[in-house]
């Protein structure tokens, strides 16, 4: 076995990092949720972003201004997708389930891309894909019913589970179209144009239903740092961070990093927020895992025979 060279450990640390900003919006989403609505939390969120990247990537979006315009639908789905709304709906989330559930649901959005690949691509799963699917559902199953599968007949879905796997579904249909959007945008010039559309959603839907009042935060210290971390963190510094990890060591090894997210969430919740661990918890995350490594199957052993 060869020695892991400087450069991919530098990799693997840079993809540590971005799952542990995951894990922290997560928790900041939890920690702020009883002071800022879930829909306030994503416009401020999203807004910071958006003036943050404004100076870098302004001439980036002059320059090409002709391939946004012509892709303009598919570029406001995919911030409908992926930007405020997807934002909102976690935030929202947070409200009714802890930040432990939330992270560990977050690992089930390769088993919706899966499934959703269907009647997106026409790509039907084989044996071994639907065995993983069936596992890795068992998984999220044991999670959100605490572990009593056996009376799943007669549960009732907590609402914040139930928002977070309707976000979860949002993520995986964003990913599955992803390939449609104009690939001459540099990163964060895409980020900042599907920012904007997105927030423009966002806005008009707050308007709607709270008018002026709706974009009212408390100002205070913890609001303030919660809201600038959620905007540089997981955003900004997770993207930079992942991107030079899938650079150094390829995008289907560097997808495994998602799988970190869970575990920094859980640890950090149960010192900070007083989130207890259950037995569901791990049984269930452990679920997930098996299921996604029987359904790559084909993908673990070409790796092996290149190793």
């Amino acid at each position: 076995m060869k020695a892991l060279r400087s450069s991919d450990f530098l990799a693997v640390l840079a993809l540590a990092a971005a799952a542990l900003f995951w894990a922290g919006n997560m928790l900041v989403g939890k920690a702020l949720n009883e002071q800022v609505a879930p829909m306030a939390l994503a416009f401020w969120r999203w807004g910071l972003i958006l003036l943050i990247l404004a100076p870098f990537v302004v001439r980036d979006v002059i320059r090409y201004r002709g391939e946004i315009r012509a892709a303009t639908p598919v570029l406001m789905l995919l911030a409908l997708l992926g930007t405020g709304l997807y934002n909102a709906l976690i935030f929202g989330a947070l409200h009714y389930t802890s930040a432990t559930n939330a992270a560990l649901l977050n690992s089930s959005i390769p088993v919706w891309t899966l499934l959703l690949s269907v009647p997106f691509h026409r790509r039907w799963p084989d044996r071994m894909e639907l065995l993983g699917v069936i596992v890795s559902l068992y998984g999220v199953a044991a999670i959100i019913s605490h572990g009593s599968l056996v009376g799943l007949s007669g549960f009732r879905l907590n609402r914040g589970d139930a928002w977070m796997l309707v976000a979860m579904v949002m993520w995986s249909v964003y990913l599955l179209l992803l390939p449609r959007r104009p690939r001459v945008l540099p990163t964060f010039c895409f980020l900042w144009v599907t920012g904007v559309l997105g927030l423009s959603g966002l806005t008009l839907l707050m308007l709607v239903n709270g008018g002026g009042q709706a974009f009212v935060i408390p100002l205070n210290r913890s609001t303030a740092a919660g809201v600038s971390y959620l905007a540089v963190f997981p955003s900004i510094l997770a993207t930079l961070a992942c991107n030079y990890g899938i650079d150094r060591i390829g995008s289907v090894r560097a997808s495994q990093c998602v799988h970190l997210v869970p575990v920094f969430a859980s640890v950090i919740a149960m010192a900070y927020l007083g989130e207890t661990l259950h037995w569901y918890h791990a049984a269930g995350f452990i679920l997930v895992l098996a299921g996604l490594f029987i359904a790559n199957h084909k993908g673990v052993a070409a790796m092996k025979k290149v190793a």
